[in-house]
């Protein structure tokens, strides 16, 4: 007990340093999202971190106070779930994995054939009204199967079907990813758009009038079929 409550109470000043630090979100239409991230130390730490690994166990809120830098970045610590943390190997390094999950993007517009989703709940240091990654961090994005990148909040390091940023990077806003989706239609879900389309007060106005339209020149469009009829029989019997 003396030694745990000697951890906890140790400054910040003595908190080990990562060497770096992998961020990675995969993002799933209307799911959670995944968060993993990876925290690099040197060789010589090997032992400290097994040292305080079976002094504190794995709880997150322990070792927040023994890593300089450890932190949910993917959104609030309030909104985080199932957050975890383990010790491994990477390479020949000690590294600490915390994994969790944070809220699903947020839908900020839609057309009939695709959907456009919005992630900014990014938790990143601020300074001098700056969003900051700091050195030796790196944030990727994975975006779901088939999106397509709309915009990446600063001008990401590399975009494609994931998006990557590379520290030192700041922004005046926040960390964002937007990106469309096709939708996928079942039978019902088409016969939906179709009645929401045909629902629509100017759609619906146009079909009235159409119809007054039509209605109104009944007779004229009668006498002008009774017109054709009769030259199209004239042309067979010709």
């Amino acid at each position: 007990m003396r030694h745990l409550l000697l951890l906890m109470l140790l400054p910040l000043a003595w908190a080990l340093s990562p060497v770096e630090v992998s961020i990675e979100a995969t993002m799933t239409v209307d799911q959670p999202v995944a968060f993993t991230e990876l925290y690099v130390f040197s060789p010589d730490l090997d032992q400290n971190l097994s040292q305080i690994a079976s002094q504190i166990g794995f709880r997150y809120g322990l070792w927040k106070a023994q890593v300089e830098g450890l932190s949910v970045h993917g959104c609030s610590e309030e909104l985080a779930r199932e957050v975890s943390i383990v010790l491994k190997d990477v390479n020949g390094y000690p590294a600490l994995l915390l994994t969790y999950l944070c809220p699903p993007p947020r839908k900020v517009g839609e057309d009939v054939f695709t959907a456009t989703y919005r992630y900014d709940r990014f938790s990143f240091p601020v300074m001098g009204g700056f969003m900051v990654l700091p050195q030796g961090y790196q944030l990727s994005v994975k975006l779901p199967y088939r999106a397509e990148l709309v915009e990446a909040t600063p001008t990401p390091t590399e975009a494609g079907d994931s998006v990557l940023w590379v520290g030192p990077l700041s922004t005046a806003t926040r960390f964002s990813v937007t990106y469309k989706v096709p939708k996928v239609y079942t039978v019902p879900s088409v016969s939906k758009e179709i009645s929401n389309f045909i629902i629509d007060p100017r759609v619906l106005f146009t079909l009235v009038a159409l119809g007054v339209i039509l209605y109104a020149a009944k007779d004229k469009l009668k006498e002008k079929i009774v017109q054709w009829v009769s030259s199209v029989s004239d042309i067979e019997k010709d």
